[in-house]
C-alpha cells in the first residue's frame, strides 16, 4: 500500500517532461499520454471488477454505478417525503 504513493509523483514527472517538449511534439507526447492513462485506467477496472464475487453487494453497486443510466434513490429509502 505504501508503494502507491509513488504512483502521483510518477504522473507528475511524466506529465512534466512534457513541458520540457517544443509544441508540435509536447502535444503529441501528451495525446500518447492520455491514450496510456486511459488504457491502464480500463485494465485496472477490469482487474477490480474480476476481483469481486458475483454476489457481493459491493460488486452490484459497482456496476450500479458503472452504468450509462443514474439511479435515483427513492424516498422512502432516504428517509425524506415530498
Amino acid at each position: 500500500m505504501k508503494r502507491l504513493v509513488i504512483i502521483p509523483f510518477v504522473c507528475a514527472a511524466i506529465a512534466a517532461f512534457g513541458m520540457a517538449l517544443d509544441a508540435s511534439s509536447a502535444a503529441m507526447f501528451y495525446r500518447g499520454v492520455l491514450i496510456a492513462a486511459a488504457f491502464v485506467t480500463a485494465v485496472s477496472a477490469f482487474v477490480t471488477t474480476s476481483k469481486f464475487v458475483f454476489g457481493d453487494k459491493l460488486y452490484a453497486s459497482w456496476l450500479s454505478s458503472a452504468s450509462a443510466t443514474p439511479s435515483r434513490p427513492s424516498a422512502t429509502r432516504c428517509g425524506w417525503r415530498r
